[in-house]
């Protein structure tokens, strides 16, 4: 037996009758998954409600099942890596990323003292700005405060990689990012937003 992972079923729900035509997908869903010889394990199975609306169509049998098993609503969940809210609110999603990227930077910082700057960057292209980049164009449209808490990635590594200004300046005090960009021109890199906005234009490019 096999287990089925990353399966997606949507659909817009206005009225009682798409609650049921859910559940019908669902019931179609298990069917095919046992004339094919897979599983769906429905303690990893989630249902995720996405609006805004205060005042939402109630399930008429309460919730959704799979094998008879209940299906746990939640106000997040994770899709190939993506973290999606129930308002899609990109706050789960951002501190996941950063949280990440932080942690592989304070390893690739704790083996490689700041003189090996070419290897840092070659290590921060490779394992911390791929992370960054990762579905980027899913979740490009967050708030001013998530894209600052993004940039700070790689602005907190420009600093790591030039201890000659570090030393003279005080970095915490950039509030526009001056001395940043300054820094990615110094070396040909592009802010990370820019980075995001160009696979925006080559996903909609490769529809």
């Amino acid at each position: 037996m096999q287990y089925a992972d990353e399966i997606v079923l949507w659909r817009a729900i206005k009225n009682n009758e798409d609650c049921k035509a859910l559940q019908q997908d669902l019931d179609r869903l298990e069917e095919w998954c046992k004339e094919t010889g897979l599983e769906i394990n429905p303690g990893k199975s989630q249902h995720l409600r996405i609006s805004n609306k205060t005042k939402k169509v109630e399930i008429p049998s309460g919730s959704y099942t799979i094998n008879n098993k209940v299906i746990l609503t939640e106000n997040e969940a994770e899709c190939l890596g993506v973290k999606i809210s129930s308002k899609m609110d990109w706050t789960a999603q951002v501190n996941k990323v950063t949280a990440k990227c932080r942690q592989t930077l304070y390893v690739i910082n704790g083996f490689f003292p700041k003189r090996y700057g070419a290897v840092t960057q070659l290590l921060f292209s490779s394992l911390v700005r791929s992370v960054a980049d990762y579905a980027s164009p899913c979740w490009f449209f967050s708030t001013k405060k998530l894209q600052r808490q993004l940039e700070s990635i790689q602005k907190n590594f420009s600093q790591s990689i030039r201890p000659s200004r570090a030393d003279k300046e005080d970095q915490s005090h950039d509030p526009d990012f001056s001395r940043y960009l300054q820094d990615l021109r110094e070396v040909e890199w592009k802010p990370l937003w820019h980075r995001r906005y160009e696979k925006i234009l080559e996903t909609t490019y490769k529809i």
